[in-house]
Order: structure tokens, then C-alpha cells, then sequence
């Protein structure tokens, strides 16, 4: 089962009784809820509820899925968004605290069902039935790869014959762990890893501001556009007042060498030869709140 509280997580229960407030008080509690917008920007303790974030269900293919479970998850904003998109949405929730935010938010969708929280080993186990399209289970990887792979068996039973396990891992300490684990996933051969499909996420899994699928690296020769705002030229966390390099990040793109080694992410896995269609539905995922300046405009 996913450890149950990183750092991060910690801080945002120690603030949950006023984002409850700030809740509670809002009657728009929707996922890009101007009233949301407004309070969290007059209020810092608020941060969690911030509608300026990447939404991952806004980056997947949900039109074939109709149930799914999200385990050791810590907001109320991806439940909330699956279940106004008419999804049968199940929420083992980090913490109690967790669990009442979630319940404050979701409840009159009628959709979203709060599972016990729980720090026992796959306490899950004792609350979920049948199959699921979607599980989306969160985790630090600063586990010992066995732990890992003991967790992605224990839940693909529960995965629909073309369903998916997606891993949100996040605390990497060191640059090769996710390589590691990826190597341990592909030689069980009992699930299949589709590394080109797995998202990044900038700055952190906790408050996304960017998503960026890997294999857009390889196909775009601009794509480290996207990730220089975040990263430095070593892959460490960018500092205020710097600027990307160009030439050092073409280079780097060029020889597949993007510093991104360290950065939080969702893996995909599936059932062996299950799935053919890619499940990611961009490429890259901004998510700004406003209107948007005339320069920026696109045309379709």
C-alpha cells in the first residue's frame, strides 16, 4: 500500500480546518470555480483548493470509464472533477482530515464515495468489489522496488481486462530510481509498462502547474520549452531571477538527455497486451486561470 503522508501531505492536514472553512463558505465548490480562484488568492492557507493547477483527469481518455478508485489520494479536486464528469468515483482518502474535505466537496454529487481512511497495509482490500476502468494509486518512491511491485500486483486483479493502473510517484532522492523501477515493472512481464505515455508533472505531483508526456521529448524539438521554467540545466529546482540556457537544453534534447530524471510523475500500466490506443489525450497540460491575452490567442 502507498506510504500515507509525505512532508507536503502533512502540512496540508495541518491547515485542512481552515481549507474547510474556505470551503464550506464557497457556493461554487466546482473544479475552476472563480469564487474558488478568488478566495485562494486572498487567502495563502487556501493553496490546496487553487483552481491554477494541472488537472491529470483533464489528461486522460475518460470516455470509456465509468468506475474508478483513487487510493492514498490527498485533495478534493481530481474526485470532485471525475465525479461532475459522471464517473462512479471511490476515494481512499491519506487521512481523516482528507476525508471530510472530501465529503465537504463531493457529497451532493452523489457520485463519490469516501472510503476508510487508514494507515494499515492495503487496508483498501476491505472496502473495494469488482473491477474497476481506472485506478489511480499514489506513492513515494523512495521504496524498495519489491514494495512497489507487490503493490502494482495486489491492485491489477482489480483492473478491468482493458482498465488501468496509473502510479502517482512522487520523492524521488535519487536520479535512477525511476529508471530502476521501470526496468523491475518490464521484467515481471505480467503487466505492461508504457513508459512513452507516463506525464510529468512540474513543479511537484502536490501542485501541478505543468504536465508533460515523455514521449513528446522525442518528437518535438522544442518540447524543453516546457520543462526549463522548472528545471535548471542539472535537473535541480530553477532559482528565482535565472534564465534557461537555449543551447544547452537543444543539446540536451538532442541527445535525449533531458534533465527530468528526478521529476514526480503518473506511470501507465495495463494488462499485457490489453490496450493498443494511447490513453494520454495531449501532449502537455497548462492550466491558467482568466482571460487570455490576444498574443496568446490560438486559431482553430
Amino acid at each position: 500500500m502507498p506510504e500515507k503522508k509525505t512532508d507536503t501531505e502533512a502540512d496540508t492536514s495541518d491547515r485542512l480546518p481552515s481549507i474547510l472553512e474556505c470551503l464550506q463558505n464557497c457556493a461554487d465548490r466546482s473544479v475552476y470555480s472563480q469564487e474558488l480562484y478568488h478566495i485562494n488568492y486572498t487567502r495563502s492557507d487556501c493553496g490546496v483548493l487553487n483552481p491554477v493547477r494541472a488537472n491529470v483527469g483533464r489528461a486522460l481518455d475518460l470516455r470509456d470509464v465509468s468506475r474508478m478508485l483513487l487510493l492514498n489520494w490527498g485533495d478534493s479536486a481530481l474526485p470532485f472533477f471525475l465525479g461532475s464528469s459522471q464517473i462512479d468515483v471511490e476515494v481512499e482518502p491519506a487521512d481523516e482530515k482528507v476525508a471530510e474535505l472530501v465529503g465537504v466537496q463531493c457529497r451532493p454529487l452523489g457520485r463519490v464515495k469516501t472510503l476508510t481512511a487508514s494507515t494499515a497495509e492495503n487496508s483498501w482490500t476491505h472496502h473495494v468489489s469488482g473491477f474497476y476502468d481506472l485506478i489511480i494509486a499514489r506513492s513515494s518512491t523512495d521504496r524498495d522496488a519489491e514494495e512497489t511491485l507487490a503493490l502494482v500486483k495486489s491492485l491489477m486483479p482489480f483492473v478491468e481486462k482493458a482498465g488501468l493502473l496509473v502510479l502517482a510517484l512522487e520523492g524521488a532522492s535519487e536520479p535512477t530510481l525511476y529508471e530502476q523501477l521501470n526496468q523491475s515493472i518490464d521484467e515481471t512481464q505480467e503487466t505492461a509498462l508504457w513508459a512513452d505515455e507516463t506525464l510529468l508533472a512540474f513543479p511537484s505531483l502536490v501542485a501541478p502547474e505543468m504536465l508533460v508526456r515523455t514521449g513528446f521529448f522525442r518528437e518535438a524539438p522544442g518540447a524543453w520549452n516546457h520543462v526549463a521554467p522548472y528545471l535548471d540545466e542539472n535537473g535541480l529546482t530553477r532559482l528565482p531571477g535565472t534564465s534557461p540556457k537555449r543551447t544547452v537544453w537543444q543539446t540536451l534534447q538532442q541527445h535525449d538527455a533531458l534533465p527530468v530524471s528526478s521529476a514526480d510523475r503518473f506511470l501507465f500500466l495495463s494488462h499485457p497486451q490489453s490496450r493498443q490506443a494511447a490513453f494520454s489525450t495531449v501532449d502537455f497540460l497548462h492550466t491558467s486561470f482568466g482571460t487570455r491575452k490576444r498574443e496568446f490567442w490560438i486559431e482553430t
